[in-house]
């Protein structure tokens, strides 16, 4: 099947079997979709902050950075600078993504 057919768990499972940090559970992909949630409004936005759950939250990463997490997910291509999506689910209190 082609890359541009994939649902947006068939990615989450693809990446998960390259990355350190995602776990490749349905439960873990849920709390997945809630911090892509935030990084698209982050790049829509184009800010740094947001504000989850009542709580202003700065994730002092750039813009080109989070841009670069969407990107690899998008594409389903892994590359290092992905990893960072574990410090943007801690600061969330995601644990397990």
């Amino acid at each position: 099947m082609r890359k541009s057919r994939w649902q947006s768990y068939d990615k989450y499972l693809v990446l998960s079997d390259s990355s350190k940090i995602l776990r490749g559970t349905y439960a873990s992909y849920l709390n997945f979709k809630q911090v892509l949630e935030v990084l698209n409004n982050l790049v829509t936005k184009r800010t740094t902050q947001y504000l989850y759950n009542g709580e202003m939250i700065n994730f002092g990463l750039k813009q080109s950075e989070i841009e670069s997490i969407l990107a690899c997910y998008n594409e389903v291509i892994y590359h290092p600078s992905f990893e960072k999506i574990r410090f943007i689910s801690n600061r969330l209190n995601l644990k397990n993504i």
